[in-house]
C-alpha cells in the first residue's frame, strides 16, 4: 500500500497548475491576493450580461464591461508573469507560461471581436457569444482543475487524510456552472414546444437559473423534456453527460477511497 501511495503521490504532484497558484497564493502580498480574487469572481458576474438577449442589447459591448475586463485580465496575466519570472523549478515555470497563455488568448479574442464590432458596426453577436464564454470559462476551468487535484490529493495521495464532502460537492456544481455558462452564453437552449410535453412556447429563450436546472439534469444523466439544446448545443449535451458519467464516478471513488483509508488507519 506503502509503494502505491508513493507512486500516486510522484504522479498527482506533477501537476504544475495546482502546484503554481497554491505557491502563488501563499507568497502573494495583499493587492495581488485581491486581483486573484477578483479574476477567479468573473465567471459569477458575466453570466449575468453575456445572455442570448441581453448580447443584443450590446452589454456585452458596453465600455465599462470591456475596460473592466480587459484591465483585470492584464492585472491577473502580470501577477502570474511576475511569479513565474521568481520561480526557479522548471515544472511550475512552464506552468506559468501556459496559464499565462491561456489568459491571454481569450482576452485578445474578445478585444479584437469589441474593437471590430465598435469600428465597423456591424453585429457579429456569434463570435461575441462565443469570445465572451471563452473569457468566463478560463478563470472557471482553472478553479476546476484546482478543486479536482484538491479532491484527487486529499482523497488518495496524502496520507491520514480525509476528503470534504463539500469539497467535492462544490467541483460537482462548478462543473454543471461550466456547462450551463456555455449553454445560456451561446443561446443554445430553448424551451420544448409545448406539443412535446414542455411547458413553454417555441424558441423561448431560458434564463440562467433555467440553464443551470438543464445543466445539473444533464451532468447527472436524468435528462430533461422542457428544455431542450439547439444547433451545436446538441452536441455539448452529449459531452456534458459522458463527462457526468465519468466525473460522479471518479470522484464517488475518490471518496470512498479516502473513507476506506481512513477506516484501515
Amino acid at each position: 500500500m506503502s509503494e502505491d501511495r508513493s507512486g500516486l503521490e510522484h504522479y498527482y504532484s506533477s501537476s504544475g497548475i495546482y502546484d503554481f497558484f497554491v505557491k502563488l497564493a501563499h507568497g502573494s502580498n495583499y493587492p495581488a491576493m485581491f486581483i486573484m480574487i477578483a479574476f477567479f469572481s468573473i465567471f459569477l458576474i458575466v453570466p449575468l450580461l453575456g445572455g442570448p438577449n441581453k448580447s443584443t442589447t450590446g452589454e456585452l459591448e458596453s465600455a465599462t464591461v470591456f475596460s473592466g475586463l480587459t484591465i483585470m485580465f492584464g492585472l491577473m496575466i502580470f501577477v502570474v508573469y511576475l511569479a513565474m519570472r521568481r520561480e526557479a523549478d522548471p515544472r511550475l515555470k512552464k506552468a506559468g507560461q501556459g496559464i499565462c497563455i491561456s489568459i491571454s488568448i481569450p482576452i485578445i479574442l474578445y478585444s479584437m471581436t469589441i474593437l471590430t464590432t465598435l469600428l465597423t458596426g456591424n453585429e457579429v453577436i456569434a463570435v461575441l457569444r462565443a469570445t465572451s464564454s471563452m473569457v468566463i470559462l478560463v478563470p472557471l476551468l482553472l478553479i476546476v482543475i484546482m478543486l479536482v487535484e484538491s479532491v484527487i490529493r486529499q482523497g488518495i495521495v496524502q496520507k491520514g487524510s480525509k476528503v470534504p464532502l463539500g469539497l467535492v460537492l462544490l467541483t460537482i456544481v462548478l462543473i454543471m456552472y461550466t456547462f450551463a455558462t456555455v449553454y445560456y452564453v451561446n443561446g443554445l437552449l430553448t424551451w420544448a414546444p409545448a406539443s412535446t410535453g414542455g411547458s413553454g412556447p417555441i424558441l423561448a429563450s431560458v434564463s440562467f437559473e433555467d440553464a443551470m436546472y438543464y445543466s445539473g439534469l444533464i451532468f447527472t444523466t436524468l435528462g430533461s423534456s422542457e428544455i431542450v439544446p439547439v444547433g451545436i448545443g446538441k452536441s455539448v449535451t452529449v459531452f456534458e453527460s459522458i463527462s457526468g458519467y465519468i466525473v460522479l464516478g471518479f470522484l464517488t471513488a475518490v471518496f470512498i477511497q479516502a473513507i476506506i483509508s481512513k477506516r484501515g488507519t
